[in-house]
């Protein structure tokens, strides 16, 4: 499956531990998902005065959303400082869950070589874990 995959990154001791943030689908153009990632970047880091504030027309907002070409020809997205948001699209994404709730998302992405590469990371199912909550 192809998809944007949208993940944290930084060496900020407080950045979020779950470093996979969002899956979106791959037909939704660079400008989309910008956007989306921008939203999400205010949403997990600004606190609600600076989102009222950054919702007026022609507000200041210090870390927009920046399109760039890694490697050329392949766009990816990233938003922040430290932590920041990467978005890019990635190839041959799968998901899969063991007994123990425990999913690992493997997928392929683009080098700055231009070569692709695999990737995966492991994580506990949230859901699993929000069923466990009376």
């Amino acid at each position: 499956m192809e998809a944007w995959l949208l993940s944290w990154s930084g060496t900020q001791p407080g950045k979020p531990k779950d470093k996979i943030l969002y899956i979106l689908d791959a037909s939704k153009s660079p400008e989309e998902v910008a956007e989306i990632v921008q939203i999400l970047h205010n949403l997990f880091i600004c606190n609600l005065a600076e989102l009222a504030d950054y919702s007026q027309p022609g507000a200041h907002i210090p870390y927009q959303s920046q399109l760039q070409e890694t490697p050329p020809g392949h766009t990816s997205i990233y938003c922040g400082h430290n932590p920041h948001i990467d978005a890019r699209l990635v190839r041959n994404l799968e998901v899969t869950e063991d007994s123990d709730g425990i999913e690992t998302i493997a997928w392929e992405e683009r080098r700055a070589s231009g070569e692709w590469g695999k990737e995966s990371l492991k994580r506990h199912n949230s859901k699993a874990l929000l069923d466990q909550i009376d």
